[in-house]
């Protein structure tokens, strides 16, 4: 089994016989200056806004294979301590009717023969950063992260499930 992580959002594990491209393009980063209240010393704010790709093929357990072309736009806004991150794509699925692409993998429906093709806006990702301070130099690393799926997708092109989804 391959994985594959695409522009932190997508986690897909794939066959090595199944085909994955996967890009990304920052469009613009900027960096603005923020007061802390408790200090006088300045928090740097950054912001971007980056364009990412994905394609993958595979039969999933069908007669027919999938196309899956799917094409966020991602805005960022960090600081030292905190993080927000929304995610808006584009799907495109050439392949039978029941095959339900989703931002954490690829799901089936039911069983179906059919060739389709669909597009449109897909779900709406969203994820708030908070970063600890590092307890010593050696300490690892300690973050939370809270994501939410906003249910943007056409549930009917089997874009999305509909529904909201949340994790921490």
């Amino acid at each position: 089994m391959l994985t594959a992580i695409i522009p932190s959002i997508v986690s897909v594990k794939l066959n090595p016989s199944k085909y994955l491209l996967c890009a990304s393009i920052s469009l613009f980063s900027t960096t603005a200056f923020a007061e802390q209240a408790s200090s006088y010393e300045p928090t740097q704010l950054t912001q971007s806004l980056s364009f990412g790709g994905f394609y993958s093929r595979g039969d999933y357990g069908e007669t027919i294979e999938t196309d899956i072309y799917y094409l966020p736009i991602t805005y960022a806004l960090n600081s030292e301590k905190w993080g927000l991150q929304l995610t808006l794509p584009y799907l495109k699925v050439i392949g039978p009717g029941n095959v339900l692409f989703n931002a954490g993998g690829v799901l089936q429906a039911a069983a179906g023969d059919s060739q389709t093709s669909t597009n449109g806006i897909g779900d709406i990702n969203a994820s708030f950063t908070y970063r600890f301070d590092p307890v010593s130099v050696s300490a690892p690393f300690i973050d939370v992260v809270v994501d939410m799926k906003i249910p943007t997708a056409d549930e009917n092109k089997s874009h999305g499930t509909g529904e909201y989804d949340y994790g921490v």
